[in-house]
């Protein structure tokens, strides 16, 4: 138990050791893009040479601050190296005349490699959420009833989402709180029926090797119900003329794993042409 705004509460801390797929995803983009911008830094920092120790220190001090990274370990060496000075006289050197020869400081990667640990902890840290709750009786909830209580609101959050948007309620004016609770029950009944379409589609999809196509060339295993109100909204129906005839047929379409009856599109699949 701990106190939060001087009132009792209790933390449930969660691990899961499967890494939510998105955060991983996200992760593994940013540390491409700070590898990648690190690389570069490093190789023009390496290409850039000083005329005294002092500088390079100097320099390597100011590179270290600019391109502090928590996930990339790495460390430098001044190279002394010697380069024969440019001459300032011009035309042919004389054959008598010695080159100047001075000594130059050249950062040298020693090492460069992921700090395992701190990527660790990064993973673990993002595979973590804490819940809190003030039913701070153990034997009332357990850990795990309060995991799972939490998980079942998230289905009931996505679905309510959509009666929040201003295209599902601006539209509608009604003046008396029967119409309100009338038009909440038939939006709850809509909720219900797009909630068993989005539940039918994916469990019939477990069954299959291929995904649904959509349009855009999407392809999916596990689609929303939003993307399969949006794909129902137009039913194509071939219509075949043949021996003074009308034949009626579905193409593939994604209601067959809707696990609806679509034979009304084609229940009258033959049909007489009158001239």
């Amino acid at each position: 138990m701990e106190e939060l705004d001087e009132y009792p509460y209790r933390f449930v801390v969660v691990y899961s050791d499967k890494l939510n797929e998105q955060k991983e995803k996200t992760f593994q983009r940013h540390l491409k893009k700070e590898r990648t911008t690190l690389e570069k830094a490093i190789k023009r920092f390496e290409d850039t040479v000083y005329h005294c120790r002092a500088d390079a220190e100097e320099a390597l001090e100011g590179f270290q601050k600019n391109n502090n990274s928590r996930y990339f370990d790495y460390s430098f060496v001044l190279e002394p190296e010697e380069h024969i000075e440019k001459r300032t006289k011009r035309g042919r050197p004389k054959k008598e005349e010695t080159p100047n020869v001075i000594t130059v400081y050249r950062p040298q990667l020693q090492y460069w490699k992921e700090s395992e640990e701190v990527l660790e902890e990064k993973k673990r840290k993002m595979s973590t959420f804490v819940l809190i709750t003030d039913k701070r009786n153990h034997r009332e909830i357990s850990d795990l009833e309060i995991l799972q209580t939490y998980k079942g609101q998230e289905a009931a959050k996505t679905r309510f989402r959509l009666l929040k948007s201003p295209q599902m309620i601006d539209g509608f004016f009604v003046k008396k709180p029967s119409r309100v609770e009338a038009l909440g029950i038939v939006f709850v009944m809509a909720l219900l029926i797009y909630g068993i379409l989005e539940h039918r589609v994916r469990e019939n999809m477990k069954q299959e090797e291929k995904p649904l196509v959509l349009a855009g060339n999407r392809k999916l295993f596990r689609p929303t119900g939003q993307v399969l109100l949006k794909q129902l909204q137009e039913i194509n129906v071939i219509y075949i003329r043949q021996n003074g005839q009308i034949l009626r047929f579905l193409p593939d379409n994604i209601g067959e794993q809707t696990g609806y009856d679509l034979t009304i599109y084609v229940s009258k699949q033959v049909e007489k042409i009158v001239n």
